[in-house]
């Protein structure tokens, strides 16, 4: 899987539309990134992903940006689904 083809991309490109700061656009980016790559190599079951990941946020950066980060990529998912199935 390409994350940054088909997830990460598309989701930064939306972010654009909705975050108007910059840093706070690149510290989404780098967590959803992370997470991705985490998702990936983490035996975790996915209805515990999020909370495992909160536990211990990637250096740096904060429980509470994180959540946020990953609210904004649950926002675009959303999003991402509906269209989807207006397209069919």
């Amino acid at each position: 899987m390409n994350i940054t083809g088909t997830t990460l991309g598309p989701f930064v490109a939306w972010l654009v539309t909705r975050e108007r700061d910059e840093q706070t656009r690149r510290r989404h980016r780098m967590v959803v990134e992370h997470y991705l790559v985490w998702c990936r190599t983490e035996r975790v079951p996915r209805h515990e992903r999020r909370a495992r990941y909160l536990a211990v946020p990637p250096g740096g950066i904060t429980g509470d940006h994180a959540a946020e980060a990953l609210e904004r990529f649950d926002e675009f998912r959303r999003i991402q689904a509906l269209t989807e199935v207006a397209d069919r």
